[in-house]
């Protein structure tokens, strides 16, 4: 038998934590104003008079310790409904994709531009964005090459990537026969590595960085042949 609407209402609504903490800081308020209340009762008609074996004064005691946990319930209802909007609507950056493409350089000599694809899935922009991309390498499949950043003092310029918008970062690399042959063979890989830096719309220092190597190299045979990219095992970082 399917259960009532009414029924599924009320238990999603008490499975919602900040719905209970609403529920919770309207109770504290409830007690806060029973106590103000007996206490200015019994001050009205006898100073000296109790109600549950409480003087005036515990009353007013208890009603503002009830009223100050209010206030801090409601602080951190302010709390986490600001750091939620954040999460939901910060720039988060990424990689989209690209390609590494086998080509013909204009100095003579074949190699590969790698194209990489930086995209901003949030819902605001990223400023001051910064990026650096370290020398391409060919290195045995099994490297682990990866340094340090570049300083963001010693980068060129800063932009702003807007909300679902992209920024591209390319690099072209010569390659030899013999470093092709090895690339087709899986026992080297070419290795990109960079990132960029940038602050988000609520003024925090974000970065992104990324470990690629090439994909598959074995289908490679002429220029404009690609393969994809591929993450390192040591994989992305980012906050």
């Amino acid at each position: 038998m399917a259960s009532s609407p009414s029924g599924e209402g009320r238990g999603a609504g008490w499975g919602d934590p900040m719905k209970n903490w609403g529920r919770f800081v309207f109770a504290l308020w409830i007690f806060a104003a029973v106590a103000g209340t007996v206490s200015g009762l019994i001050e009205h008609r006898d100073g000296r008079a109790t109600v549950l074996g409480i003087s005036p004064d515990a009353w007013t005691a208890i009603a503002t310790l009830f009223m100050f946990l209010a206030t801090v319930a409601l602080a951190y209802i302010a709390y986490n409904q600001y750091t939620t909007s954040q999460a939901q609507t910060r720039a988060y950056v990424g990689i989209e994709g690209g390609y590494m493409r086998y080509v013909d350089l204009l100095e003579g000599g074949q190699g590969f531009t790698i194209h990489i694809e930086i995209r901003n899935y949030g819902q605001t922009p990223g400023y001051h964005l910064t990026s650096w991309v370290k020398p391409p390498a060919i290195l045995p499949s099994d490297s682990v090459p990866f340094g340090e950043p570049v300083p963001i003092a010693d980068r060129f310029g800063s932009s702003i990537i807007g909300p679902q918008s992209n920024v591209s970062l390319e690099w072209t690399i010569s390659v030899s026969d013999d470093q092709l042959s090895t690339l087709k063979a899986g026992t080297h890989k070419i290795f990109v590595w960079g990132g960029v830096d940038f602050k988000d719309a609520f003024r925090v220092n974000r970065h992104f960085v990324f470990r690629i190597i090439n994909g598959n190299a074995g289908m490679i045979k002429n220029p404009g042949d690609a393969t994809s990219l591929q993450p390192h095992k040591l994989g992305y970082d980012a906050n």
